[in-house]
């Protein structure tokens, strides 16, 4: 089990009804894992809303703004799955999630806080 794994947090401009939407929820992770990514797939950026049971354990992932591509979302729903979170009073977190092509390398950022 991989503790905080390294993963660029930072702020991403969203487009649309969610331009002025930050991440919410007050919970700490405490165990992540990114997304599958690779060169040669699609870009894009979405939304997206763990909802969290008393132990800091995802319960269920939903897509609040689609990445535009299924296997985009799928990547970042089965990977948020995974995450685990210091327990806290509320029970969810939402965070936006953007796949890009960098040159010769893909990336993936989560902003997180």
């Amino acid at each position: 089990m991989k503790l905080l794994a390294p993963i660029f947090f930072c702020a991403l401009l969203m487009s649309g009804s969610l331009a002025d939407a930050k991440p919410e929820g007050k919970a700490v992770a405490i165990y992540t894992i990114a997304p599958k990514y690779g060169r040669g797939l699609p870009e894009g950026r979405g939304w997206f809303k763990l909802t969290l049971d008393s132990r800091g354990r995802v319960l269920s992932v939903a897509v609040l703004k689609s990445t535009g591509h299924r296997v985009l979302d799928a990547s970042a729903i089965a990977a948020l799955r995974q995450w685990r979170f210091r327990p806290v009073p509320e029970n969810y977190v939402t965070m936006p999630v953007e796949f890009r092509q960098r040159g010769k390398s893909a990336s993936m950022r989560l902003d997180y806080q």
